[in-house]
């Protein structure tokens, strides 16, 4: 792999459910940075659907880091990604898989949803 090709800025994050502050005793999901690392963004396909007269994008990605993603003890589906660019709203990609395809630690390929209008 190399390095060049490693200019994305990606923030792993994890959902956690804590109760809601202003007293009402909800539960609500917030997100708790895990790590950084530097990758790859590529998109792969994109469709847009029409559900209840109103249009939701999505956009399918594959993502390549150098090493795991930072936290092997929860599962990819409890993970997204957050890329942010200065000027840019924030991406957010849901992940769906994470391949170690060298089975070294070395490379990473995880596919991941971006949902287009999602608040980080």
């Amino acid at each position: 792999m190399q390095a060049g090709k490693l200019r994305h800025r990606l923030t792993f994050e994890e959902a956690v459910e804590v109760v809601d502050p202003a007293g009402t005793g909800q539960r609500i999901k917030t997100w708790n940075d895990v790590g950084t690392r530097w990758g790859s963004v590529d998109p792969l396909t994109g469709k847009e659907l029409l559900a209840a007269q109103q249009v939701k994008s999505q956009v399918s990605h594959r993502i390549t880091i150098r090493n795991r993603p930072p936290s092997t003890t929860r599962p990819a589906a409890q993970l997204r990604i957050v890329r942010r660019i200065a000027g840019q709203p924030a991406r957010v990609y849901h992940l769906t898989a994470a391949l170690d395809w060298e089975s070294r630690g070395t490379e990473s390929t995880i596919f991941a949803e971006e949902k287009v209008g999602a608040t980080p």
